[in-house]
């Protein structure tokens, strides 16, 4: 929508091919996925399926021992949160997981900021 393209079936097309691939698209590359769709006006199940995949991702990042870990992912949940209430499809599930995960990611961030201000250097 962006490019100022209106042909609804090029629009389907696009969104049944990166459908087809969710799982190979970046973090920040499913972000702009997600705000291109929501943008578009077109309600699709492309934004049920970026929430599913960022869902399985969150649930994959391993945080304990790496607070930076989710740095890029927690940017990427942020905008994808906004993109999907935006269009009126925020799923209560990913939004759940979403709040969990950013809570978490921000606590972890938090100690780490202590450790490393009380870290002689």
């Amino acid at each position: 929508s962006s490019l100022g393209a209106s042909s609804r079936s090029l629009f389907m097309e696009l969104n049944r091919q990166a459908m087809t691939q969710i799982s190979k698209f970046k973090s920040d590359e499913l972000a702009l996925l997600a705000w291109g769709s929501a943008s578009s006006g077109i309600r699709t199940k492309l934004l049920s399926h970026i929430q599913d995949e960022t869902c399985h991702r969150m649930h994959m990042v391993d945080i304990s021992s790496d607070p930076f870990a989710g740095a890029a992912l927690t940017e990427s949940v942020i905008a994808i949160v906004w993109a999907c209430k935006f269009a009126e499809e925020l799923s209560e599930r990913f939004k759940a997981q979403a709040l969990v995960f950013l809570k978490r990611q921000g606590a972890m961030l938090d100690i780490a900021r202590r450790v490393w201000a009380i870290t002689p250097i």
